[in-house]
């Protein structure tokens, strides 16, 4: 069977976001027997499949099997092989695939309808002995902050449960979460509105460590007005989304971006 671009795009997406996580934390072992052989069946696939240039920008397949036999992984000996064999079939035709970029903002990129926008700098007061206190248009740093380019609705993020999300659902910016859905434009912290909170995005210090994956001590910001929606789920008894950044101080973290890591 040959594998569309759009295939390989689910795949790809499916080992990043949702196998690739599990297998890091507990191995694998983790993986069941009818998961398993959906790989090994989808490995045969991908032999039968004669690789672009144009497919691997579109669907980053490459990323998902690299990530399967790089540094430190835990996936199964089997799979580590055929991974390690398909990386080495491809580079032999197309070249070396970590010099290929992905276009991130065209249809269907991760960044699509995503710009980013710089900040401008806040005038800061600097004291001049001679002259007395003055205002400078001297910002202390650089920033720039990204928005979704058309209007997005963020009404569609107020939805109890998964929103139809699945676990390990991952992008590179929070605003492109907020494009798609699962939560509002405040980016990090609560999304909420007067009936309670849907979805939280921690992130620095935002979680307390438990020892255990099952329980989360959540600290929220004494400026987020979205804490007393919160508090109002203890008695709806609402689920609430839950989303990590990469910034987030914590062994549950992901390497990069936002994740969806479940109710």
């Amino acid at each position: 069977m040959v594998l569309s671009r759009e295939a390989l795009r689910v795949h790809a997406r499916y080992i990043r976001d949702v196998l690739g996580p599990l297998v890091a934390r507990e191995g694998g072992d983790v993986l069941n027997p009818t998961t398993t052989t959906g790989l090994l069946t989808f490995f045969e696939h991908l032999n039968e499949t004669v690789m672009t240039l144009d497919m691997i920008q579109y669907s980053r397949i490459e990323k998902a099997i690299m990530d399967m036999c790089g540094p430190g992984t835990r996936w199964p000996a089997g799979l580590i092989k055929l991974a390690e064999d398909t990386i080495d079939r491809w580079e032999g035709y197309l070249g070396p695939l970590r010099r290929v970029r992905a276009n991130l903002w065209g249809p269907g990129g991760r960044l699509e309808g995503v710009t980013k926008v710089p900040v401008q700098p806040e005038r800061v007061r600097e004291d001049d002995p001679s002259q007395g206190p003055q205002l400078m248009a001297r910002p202390k740093e650089r920033k720039s902050s990204w928005f979704v380019e058309s209007g997005c609705d963020p009404t569609r993020a107020y939805v109890v449960g998964d929103n139809g999300f699945k676990v390990g659902a991952w992008w590179i910016k929070p605003a492109a979460a907020f494009r798609d859905g699962i939560i509002d434009e405040s980016n990090d912290g609560i999304t909420a509105n007067e009936d309670g909170a849907y979805a939280i995005v921690m992130t620095d210090k935002d979680e307390i460590d438990t020892g255990s994956e099952e329980i989360i001590l959540y600290r929220a910001s004494s400026r987020d007005p979205g804490r007393f929606r919160l508090m109002n789920n203890i008695t709806s008894r609402f689920s609430v989304r839950v989303l990590r950044t990469w910034r987030l101080k914590s062994v549950w973290a992901p390497r990069a971006g936002i994740r969806y890591d479940g109710l």
